[in-house]
């Protein structure tokens, strides 16, 4: 998926929005995995941390 500069900034600006207002520990991880993709920094802390599913299966 390819998307344009703007519409790419437009994207990381509702996910800043997003990550500052939710509390949900399993949509911060969402988040994050989502500012990876799109190739930007993100919160280190959040990559140290396995949502519940991955946790189950081990």
């Amino acid at each position: 998926m390819e998307l344009d500069e703007a519409l790419q900034a437009y994207l990381i600006q509702i996910l800043n929005e997003k990550f500052y207002s939710t509390t949900d520990l399993e949509e911060l991880i969402k988040i994050n995995q989502l500012y990876q993709l799109l190739g930007h920094k993100t919160e280190s802390w959040l990559s140290a941390i396995q949502p519940k599913d991955s946790k189950q299966k081990n």
